[in-house]
């Protein structure tokens, strides 16, 4: 059993609002720990919403080109029980780049698009050495699998399985709240139009 989760970073947007945006507020709550259905935290400049299964509506490019128009956002996708990990950045409206690997694919599987951070091809090198060394033992981790959350944890701060920030149960807001119009009111759009 392992994650299996996706999180999306919003960039200078205060936590609470990027919780209304999709229909939730901060109940009170908090851990060390996101063991919450809906999560969020704050790293940097970063305000964070993790769902603790994986989110459709956060794998959809027309969804994610309307969520980052006028914004900076990073969505993460992590499927430990298959392996499969994604990382992506949006910036108003456009897909900037994007690191996908599926180990059903291959353990050496590594799709990449856009235009990618210098930081990439140090993280790239650094785990395709550790992947080697292991292949050449018990080959029983996958260190390729590492290299979009490396990539998104180089941008906002943020790593899933690290500790660090404090999380903050979300839960649903009162509906009739007013939202922000524009760049938060898509958000709002996408979880009554994503979500079942």
């Amino acid at each position: 059993m392992g994650f299996s989760i996706s999180w999306i970073a919003f960039k200078s947007i205060p936590l609470t609002e990027a919780a209304l945006a999709f229909g939730l507020t901060l109940s009170g709550q908090s851990d060390e720990v996101f063991d919450y259905d809906l999560s969020g935290t704050r790293v940097g400049d970063w305000s964070i919403v993790i769902f603790n299964d994986v989110n459709p509506g956060l794998t959809d490019e027309m969804e994610l080109a309307r969520l980052s128009r006028g914004g900076d956002i990073v969505v993460v996708h992590v499927i430990e029980t298959t392996m499969t990990q994604t990382s992506e950045r949006w910036l108003d409206g456009r897909r900037v780049w994007s690191v996908w690997h599926d180990a059903q694919l291959g353990n050496r599987h590594l799709e990449v698009e856009g235009d990618l951070p210098p930081a990439y091809e140090d993280i790239k090198r650094k785990r395709v050495a550790e992947q080697e060394e292991e292949d050449a033992g018990e080959a029983a981790v996958d260190f390729i699998s590492e290299i979009p959350l490396d990539l998104a944890e180089q941008i906002t701060n943020f790593r899933h399985d690290r500790i660090g920030p404090e999380f903050f149960e979300l839960v649903p807001g009162d509906a009739q709240k007013p939202k922000k119009a524009g760049f938060m009111s898509i958000f709002t759009s996408l979880l009554r139009g994503g979500r079942s």
